[in-house]
């Protein structure tokens, strides 16, 4: 039977499982052949899914696994978080994770011109180079990305 906890726990893990495989699969192949083959739309992509969405949806679901323990524990007596509204949770971190990562792909262009990567004392870097067209679009999602994980 599955839980709510279970649903929570699934959905984290199924976003471990594809970073797992996107950065156990792309990040070598970069960092060994140092150039980058695997196109322009995955140049967007990687960042906004792998390093954005990835990460701030992984923080969203262990923030509403502790919510769930916290109505569980502190209001016993109420009816506790149900399937189809975890569900609903897990849809709008998900929507969530992928708005606080839009910026990425939206406010920086990439450098396709010169896919030779640079490995400097073996520090891959994935992709192009990113940059940002906006400063002030940088700080601001660069702000509010640490707050997002701070809190």
């Amino acid at each position: 039977m599955i839980s709510v906890r279970n649903l929570f726990i699934i959905s984290l893990s199924v976003t471990d499982i594809i970073i797992s495989i996107v950065s156990g699969t792309i990040t070598p192949i970069t960092a060994f052949s140092k150039i980058w083959i695997f196109g322009e739309l995955l140049c967007y992509f990687i960042p906004l899914m792998l390093k954005g969405a990835s990460l701030c949806f992984s923080s969203l679901t262990l923030t509403a696994i502790a919510i769930d323990r916290y109505i569980l524990i502190i209001f016993h007596t109420k009816r506790p978080i149900q399937k189809p509204q975890a569900v609903k949770i897990i849809g709008l971190n998900f929507a969530l994770a992928t708005a606080i990562s839009l910026p990425i792909p939206c406010s920086s262009s990439k450098d396709l011109s010169n896919t030779r990567i640079s490995v400097a004392n073996f520090a891959p870097k994935i992709g192009t180079l990113i940059t940002w067209v906006a400063v002030l679009m940088e700080r601001l999602y660069s702000l509010f990305n640490s707050l997002h994980h701070l809190l």
